[in-house]
């Protein structure tokens, strides 16, 4: 899964294994900190965070945010997105700068990585189209730009400059990790989560208080099976998959992660909890998990998206079915 975390000191060590390892030139991205020694990385991730708020920047500059891309749980790329344009960005490099790493080269990352960063910056930057710049000889990156929807929109001989239309960016769901500090919102997509029959009031929100529901979040991120996934619009969490060992509606044994998936009501209907599901079942076979377990309501339209993805009724309690998922082993590599 591709996703974007903002220059950041949580991930302090990976942002800096990356930065160093960026040429200070390479096809028009520019690296001010190649080879930087991690006791002077300190002041390159203030600098970015700085200057993401525009604080103190030199004569000429703009606010510009530092991303960083990653893929699954490993760091491949920076991305800059520069807020708006002055008069030497309009004629040069534009609001947008991105690198992968050779490995991750060639394969679509690239591609979905623009794409991304185009979600993050749709609402930052004020000019109704994306200015962006590649090398006339860089064929990967303009290909990267124009399979985004990018038009040419003028050559200078060493540098090929391409636009893409804001307007319109469809949506397309992904998957990143939730992050610690974010734990807490699992109450909300608990109570989300609790299936409401057509034509009957929903619950009191304090319903998640009751034991047999405070199993899925109480002290979360304690087990080897706490895993949660998130995907994000414009900013905010709006879908929630997350699964644990616990002894929930949907138990099987002590070996069994159980599944819980919320999607904001406003935002269904959009194929996020798909991709949710497929991320995550993909990320508890890495883990070495053989099967996940859920409990469904028959009556939850649910049913049909974990059928969808590979889940089969194990048992059938009357209202509900207990549903399993067996995984396949991941390949090495993947």
């Amino acid at each position: 899964m591709i996703y974007l975390r903002e220059a950041n000191f949580d991930d302090f060590d990976a942002e800096w294994s990356l930065v160093r390892s960026i040429p200070t030139s390479e096809h028009g991205f520019h690296n001010a900190y190649c080879h930087i020694r991690r006791e002077d990385f300190d002041k390159a991730l203030y600098d970015m965070v700085e200057n993401a708020q525009g604080i103190e920047l030199p004569e000429g500059f703009v606010p510009e945010t530092t991303l960083f891309i990653w893929n699954d749980l490993q760091i491949i790329g920076e991305a800059r997105v520069r807020h708006y344009l002055n008069d030497a960005l309009r004629e040069g490099s534009g609001h947008i700068a991105i690198w992968i790493a050779p490995q991750y080269r060639g394969k679509g990352i690239g591609t979905e990585a623009l794409r991304r960063v185009m979600e993050y910056a749709e609402d930052i930057i004020p000019e109704a189209e994306f200015y962006l710049m590649t090398e006339t000889d860089n064929e990967a990156s303009l290909k990267m730009m124009l399979k985004n929807g990018g038009r040419i929109a003028g050559q200078n001989g060493r540098f090929t400059f391409v636009r893409i239309s804001k307007p319109g960016l469809p949506f397309i769901p992904t998957a990143r990790p939730m992050e610690k500090s974010e734990y807490p919102i699992l109450n909300e997509f608990l109570y989300e989560a609790i299936f409401v029959p057509e034509g009957e009031a929903p619950p009191p929100r304090d319903i998640i208080e009751r034991p047999e529901l405070k199993v899925y979040t109480e002290g979360f991120g304690s087990g080897k099976a706490d895993l949660c996934l998130v995907t994000e619009l414009k900013g905010r969490i709006v879908g929630a998959v997350w699964t644990r060992i616990m002894n929930d509606y949907g138990h099987i044994d002590d070996e069994t992660p159980s599944l819980a998936i919320s999607v904001l009501p406003e935002q269904r209907h959009r194929g996020i909890g798909t991709e949710l599901m497929k991320e995550m079942l993909k990320l508890l076979s890495e883990q070495g998990f053989g099967r996940v377990s859920l409990s469904v309501q028959k009556a939850n339209f649910a049913v049909d998206l974990y059928r969808k993805v590979g889940f089969e009724v194990l048992s059938d309690k009357g209202d509900e079915y207990i549903m399993i998922c067996r995984l396949e082993p991941q390949p090495e590599g993947e």
